[in-house]
């Protein structure tokens, strides 16, 4: 807890400093309780403050979650430079990191800590529940769905000729506003007769939401601000066997034998009527199979087999993929909590 997430002005960074030293002082009373026990912290960079609390902590082992998303849009070039130095102290007493995607793995490149590629992942919906039909509109118009918020990652360049061009479809938007660019945007959308603005809907009914649309899409720009992301939405696209159409961002490169992608607007509207001409079978069942051979399950074993072998009080032959078909029912409650 910070009274603000930056050093300055100087009696902010002064209040910061207090308040970190206490707050790790309590933590480490805490865990001093805990006889025995390895500790692991968990870092997730550009916390401005994580330079001063990881000594004081000085935990067993520490893993850190990096993503370039600060650093790839933050404009103030002060606190640019503050970020990046961050991440360069956290890394130096780092034992593992993790990274989305391999443009943030390439970022950070000189640092001596091993950093892992471990994409993103999907919760597999329940195979013995039949998937929803397709929504019907007023006009029958095929369903073309977008997830995600409605911000300065989405290409207006490429929304508006799309939709302009594609009239007889209905294009509907789950997700919040939540910035200057994304009230522009939805301003925009708002006007139009074939789009609906759903907003906010719980991330548990997402996946039927999904199913009830025809055809899914991505319009995140392909450009600094989303190179090192690694689109959950594509995941959970494909877990729902429907035709996707996406610009070339990650990780559309990976299944690009079951998306259609999409350089140009025009090349957009062209794959969506394409994309509206495929036939039930082999593709969408790739697509479901893609899904599931990327569940959030393989993701949380490769991290825990990770974390087992750097600590130094595990036998190196144990394994969290053999534990986990010991007990039927943790592994069901394990699934249901990622």
């Amino acid at each position: 807890m910070t009274v603000l997430n930056r050093s300055f002005p100087a009696y902010l960074g002064r209040i910061n400093t207090r308040l970190i030293r206490w707050q790790m002082a309590a933590i480490r009373r805490f865990r001093d309780t805990l006889s025995g026990k390895t500790t692991c912290t968990l870092v997730y960079p550009p916390s401005l403050y994580l330079s001063q609390a990881m000594p004081l902590l000085d935990s067993d082992i520490v893993v850190a979650d990096l993503v370039d998303d600060v650093l790839a849009r933050v404009e103030n070039p002060r606190l640019a430079s503050m970020y990046r130095a961050v991440y360069r102290g956290v890394l130096d007493r780092t034992d593992h990191a993790f990274a989305t995607s391999e443009a943030v793995q390439k970022r950070f490149a000189s640092s001596n800590c091993q950093i892992d590629v471990l994409p993103n992942g999907v919760v597999m919906p329940d195979a013995s529940a039949a998937a929803p039909a397709a929504a019907v509109t007023q006009n029958d118009a095929p369903v073309v769905a977008y997830a995600g918020q409605l911000n300065q990652a989405l290409d207006p360049g490429l929304v508006k000729p799309v939709i302009r061009a594609c009239d007889d479809l209905t294009f509907r938007f789950y997700g919040p506003v939540t910035d200057s660019k994304g009230r522009r945007l939805a301003t925009w959308l708002g006007e139009r007769s074939n789009v609906e603005l759903v907003g906010p809907v719980p991330h548990a009914d997402l996946q039927d939401a999904l199913c009830r649309a025809d055809i899914l899409v991505n319009f995140k720009v392909p450009n600094h601000t989303t190179a090192g992301n690694d689109l959950l939405k594509i995941y959970e696209y494909l877990a729902t066997g429907h035709p996707v159409v996406s610009p070339r961002v990650s990780p559309v490169d990976r299944f690009e034998d079951v998306i259609y992608i999409a350089e140009t607007s025009d090349q957009f509207a062209d794959q969506l009527r394409k994309a509206l001409r495929e036939e039930p079978g082999e593709k969408a069942q790739k697509r479901v199979a893609y899904a599931h051979s990327n569940s959030w399950k393989s993701r949380v074993d490769e991290i825990l087999d990770t974390l087992l072998a750097l600590s130094p009080t595990v036998p190196p032959d144990t394994s969290t993929r053999s534990r986990s078909s010991v007990d039927d029912s943790k592994s069901e409650k394990q699934s249901q909590t990622e």
